[in-house]
């Protein structure tokens, strides 16, 4: 190592020298980037110290005499002083545990407010005596503003999923364990002691119909990764429809973890479809029997003449029948179907029909 010399009236630092000067510009730097100050507060004497970054972070003029803990409390928000004074007072007696404190500083503009965040922890002498408290002093808006964002966006996908009807669900498939979102829970009707907390659980819940469409989904879901399911769940006033949308998410292995997914309220709406499907069904069958052929009955020569229509809706012809021609009595042997509610109807018919061939 070379001794310090004089050159040109100047003296040069040990080379060990530039890089501890080089070394504490650059911290110098990073503190200013990272909007960090440093502070200490002395529990033995009055040589309490700050950082030039503090008087920045605090909003402090730059001429403040010195720094303690009544010129920290004023630089912060009432509100906020409680929660700094029990943060300090533990730092007093804890030297293991750091403690932080986010805090709210006013701005020259009324309407302003920085945010800090705090850290520090109790130092103790050789005896154990905490006998001063260091900590940092840092800007958090830009994170305080990422967060708020953050659960404005949340706030309002909760909202919406309100609205919609939709709640999210998780089942860990090596745990078997089911978590329901409080919307999914809302969404399916349930009361605390009803929640599912494993497969078996869900699919008790299940309409019998459902049941095996269900069964089949894991390998469905292994090939596409992807599932979705309409399937009814039981609920205290019945069963109710909903629309499934399922995704499997892998482990470190390529092996499936769990199922991530959601599911929305579509029990109106399916009843809905429903009722026109069975609206519809019984216009189909109303057309059906519209179909019906016209027939025509002699009765001088004791017979019905059918169409192939009549032969078409039995389901037969006139061929296997022998004609279109038919005697009453052949015709009630052969097509009349007997009603259990009306057990005398055939004979009534048979007598009307006897009756006005006579006449």
């Amino acid at each position: 190592m070379k001794n310090v010399g004089h050159k040109s009236g100047g003296v040069y630092p040990q080379p060990g020298q530039c890089k501890i000067h080089d070394l504490a510009r650059r911290l110098r730097r990073a503190q200013q980037i990272a909007k960090i100050g440093y502070w200490e507060l002395s529990l033995i004497s009055d040589q309490h110290f700050y950082s030039e970054e503090i008087c920045d972070l605090l909003n402090m003029h730059s001429s403040t005499p010195s720094f303690n803990e009544e010129i920290f409390f004023r630089h912060i928000l009432e509100d906020d002083i409680p929660k700094l004074k029990s943060a300090l007072q533990k730092a007093r007696t804890d030297a293991e545990h750091l403690q932080v404190v986010e805090l709210r500083v006013p701005q020259n503009d009324e309407n302003s407010i920085d945010h800090v965040e705090a850290k520090f922890i109790g130092v103790a002498d050789n005896g154990s005596d905490i006998i001063r408290i260091e900590g940092t002093l840092q800007n958090v808006n830009d994170r305080v503003r990422a967060l708020n964002a953050l659960n404005e966006s949340k706030i309002s996908l909760q909202k919406a999923f309100e609205i919609a009807k939709i709640g999210s669900y998780k089942y860990s498939i090596k745990e078997d364990k089911l978590s329901l979102s409080d919307e999914a829970i809302k969404v399916a009707e349930l009361k605390e002691n009803e929640i599912p907390k494993n497969m078996q659980d869900f699919l008790d819940m299940l309409h019998p119909d459902d049941l095996e469409k269900m069964l089949k989904l894991p390998d469905e879901i292994n090939e596409t990764n992807e599932s979705y399911s309409e399937h009814r769940i039981k609920t205290r006033k019945g069963y109710k429809w909903l629309h499934a949308s399922r995704l499997n998410v892998y482990d470190e292995h390529g092996n499936p973890d769990s199922l991530i997914g959601v599911y929305q309220d579509i029990d109106e709406r399916k009843k809905e479809e429903i009722r026109k499907s069975n609206e519809a069904r019984k216009l189909e069958i109303t057309a059906e029997l519209a179909k019906v052929a016209p027939w025509e009955y002699n009765f001088r020569q004791e017979k019905f003449t059918f169409s192939d229509m009549f032969y078409t809706l039995y389901k037969t012809s006139a061929e296997e029948m022998g004609g279109y021609e038919m005697s009453y009595r052949k015709y009630f042997d052969t097509f009349f179907i007997d009603d259990p509610e009306m057990p005398h109807l055939r004979e009534q018919l048979l007598d009307m029909f006897s009756k006005k061939t006579q006449q």
